[in-house]
């Protein structure tokens, strides 16, 4: 089949179409110039993994080895005995110079994480293989603490890295890019205000994904946000919901992002109490990652090192984390169970309001009176 029949076949409706395409679009890349993969090969992120076994990926250890790539996508490992049925992604067959096949099995993620235990499956399948698979991720970052992983970054990277690449890889390169699959870097200044605020609308996403029942107690409306961001110049870019505050900021002349549990007066007007929250960051096993600071209005901090990070995904990630490591230690219970106690009150006011509302008008007018019986 043609590569735009391939493409072609993924127009209609599915599960993953934007996934499945990428997959497709790139496997078609390597297929027709395999330079970049081989670089990309090369930059696999096998941190916890150094000491582990991927015979496939250490071949691109050796430059001088002869070796060549092809692509296949969408591959199905059957089910048999204790093995459940598992679909790949991307196969990467590496052949070296004596004919031999060795195989990399890739899941790849866009806007999805490992749904179940799908990595798991596969290398339970990979076990039984000879010779034996490795099995990666590719992702807007890692995956899984299980294999080793590249991103799409690395794949931006590797494109750029050779002279005159296959028009197929500049493609890719354009959509990943057009699609924000891949971001420019950030430089973490208020000179790149706008993919700085990208980040900023990012994190709020992610906020109200966490605590969806918190509404604009804790979220902006995206658009509200950009617009509130915009209007800053030159200045520290920090956005503030609820109790928590995110964002870049400038420390001892270097800029840095930030994440802050504030117990300082907020938006919902919560009253909130510095040793509570302590405390209950130390009984949920918060990770010290978070300085305390008894005594401040910003009790808990998290900083990230000037320039430690420059791509978009990798910043997000890291307050994903962090505010995955508030949501699981508990730490906003208190202001959660507040606003909560808050909107009942007012629910209850506004009720009450109602109901005196409608009884000081009176009985309802002769119009408003329900049709008797017909004569």
């Amino acid at each position: 089949m043609s590569d735009l029949g391939r493409l072609f076949g993924l127009c209609a409706a599915g599960p993953k179409p934007l996934e499945n395409f990428t997959t497709t679009a790139l496997a078609i890349a390597i297929n027709h110039d395999q330079r970049p993969i081989f670089h990309a090969l090369r930059r696999f992120d096998r941190t916890g993994h150094e000491s582990s076994s991927f015979p496939v990926l250490d071949l691109f250890r050796e430059p001088a080895v002869p070796l060549s790539i092809s692509a296949e996508v969408q591959q199905t490992l059957w089910p048999s005995d204790d093995l459940r049925l598992g679909y790949l992604d991307l196969v990467l067959s590496v052949r070296d110079s004596r004919g031999v096949d060795a195989y990399i099995w890739v899941e790849v993620k866009v806007d999805a994480w490992e749904s179940g235990d799908q990595i798991s499956v596969y290398l339970a399948h990979a076990e039984r293989r000879s010779p034996r698979p490795d099995v990666v991720t590719l992702g807007r970052t890692k995956v899984t603490e299980l294999v080793p992983f590249v991103t799409w970054s690395d794949l931006v990277e590797a494109v750029e890295s050779v002279s005159n690449p296959h028009y197929t890889w500049v493609s890719l390169r354009e959509f990943l890019l057009e699609k924000k699959i891949v971001r420019p870097k950030v430089r973490s200044v208020p000179d790149d205000a706008k993919a700085c605020i990208d980040v900023i609308v990012d994190v709020n996403r992610r906020i109200r994904h966490l605590w969806p029942a918190a509404g604009t107690g804790l979220a902006w409306v995206d658009g509200a946000l950009r617009k509130a961001m915009e209007k800053v110049t030159r200045q520290e870019l920090l956005a503030t919901g609820g109790p928590i505050i995110y964002g870049l900021e400038k420390a001892d002349g270097l800029w840095q992002w930030c994440l802050r549990f504030s117990v300082a007066k907020n938006s919902e007007r919560v009253p909130l109490d510095g040793g509570t929250v302590i405390h209950a960051a130390e009984t949920g096993g918060l990770s010290r990652e978070w300085r305390r600071h008894p005594g401040r209005s910003e009790v808990l901090e998290r900083t990230l090192p000037p320039g430690a990070l420059t791509s978009h995904d990798d910043i997000v990630q890291w307050f994903d984390d962090g505010l995955r490591q508030l949501y699981d230690a508990g730490v906003l219970n208190s202001y959660l169970s507040g606003l909560e106690a808050k909107r009942a009150a007012a629910a209850a006011r506004e009720a009450a309001r109602k109901k005196s509302s409608g009884d000081s008008a009176g009985e309802p007018g002769a119009a408003e009176q329900p049709e008797g019986p017909e004569d």
